[in-house]
Parts: structure tokens; sequence; C-alpha cells
């Protein structure tokens, strides 16, 4: 509904209600309160609560959903394998610790090389955009 509601921004241009709904200063009680939005309805018991979780929600579906594409993404790098044999010394921006601790353990997937203790997420980052470009002419 909020998409669909378009109100008149402070600077008077027409918008939807979510959009302007994202701007930091912008409440969507006061929206409701000064008649902007119309239709909202809350169950009176719960009126404070649905009116802040969806201000919530509006305010911070940006970065719910990147978050949401860095899940996805880490789930699927997660499984992927590294060749045995791996040059590890051989991946530029590896710590001299990180490539020690690989090479001794010598994990199967970046989920594996991830749970390593003292490896981190740029680190492994790191070894999987490289494991992704592995051929021994490359390396």
């Amino acid at each position: 509904m909020l998409d669909e509601t378009t109100v008149r921004a402070p600077s008077g241009d027409r918008v939807t209600a979510s959009q302007l709904l994202k701007q930091p200063a912008v409440r969507l009680r006061e929206l409701v309160a000064d008649g902007r939005i119309p239709r909202f309805e809350t169950d009176h018991g719960t009126a404070a609560l649905d009116v802040e979780s969806v201000e919530t929600i509006v305010k911070y579906s940006g970065y719910l959903r990147r978050q949401e594409t860095d899940v996805a993404r880490s789930l699927r790098e997660e499984g992927r394998r590294i060749p045995s044999g791996f040059p590890f010394h051989r991946v530029p921006g590896l710590s001299t610790e990180a490539v020690q601790r690989l090479s001794q353990i010598k994990p199967d997937t970046l989920g594996q090389a991830l749970r390593i203790p003292g490896m981190t997420p740029a680190a492994v980052a790191v070894l999987g955009a490289y494991v992704g470009r592995l051929s021994s002419d490359r390396l």
C-alpha cells in the first residue's frame, strides 16, 4: 500500500509514501496522523508496534535485500571446491599467516577455509577469486 500511495514531499515533488518514508526524518506515524496516508489500518491493541514495524521494514528494505543477497552468495561460495594441491603461496593479498594455515590444513572448500581459526572473510574472498581463475598459466 505504501508503494502505491503518492504523497507530496517537503520539496513539493510527488513520490510514493515508501520513498518518502525512507528519509531519516520522516515518520510513518506522522504521515498517518496528518492524513497523507489515509488508508493505513492497524489493530488497536498493537497499533504502535505495527506502525513501527512497517516503518523499520520500509526504511531498511535496501539493507535487508543486500544482506539477503550476501547470504545467498555466501551459501553458494561455501561449497565451492578448492583444487587439491592449490598453490596458496601464489595468491597475492594473502598474509603469510593465512598462507601457512591454508597450506597446513588444506581445506577442500571455501567454507572449510573460512572456519580455519585466524582466517578472515577478506582472505577467503581473495582466495575465492583466485580459485575461480585457477589455471597453471595464470597463477
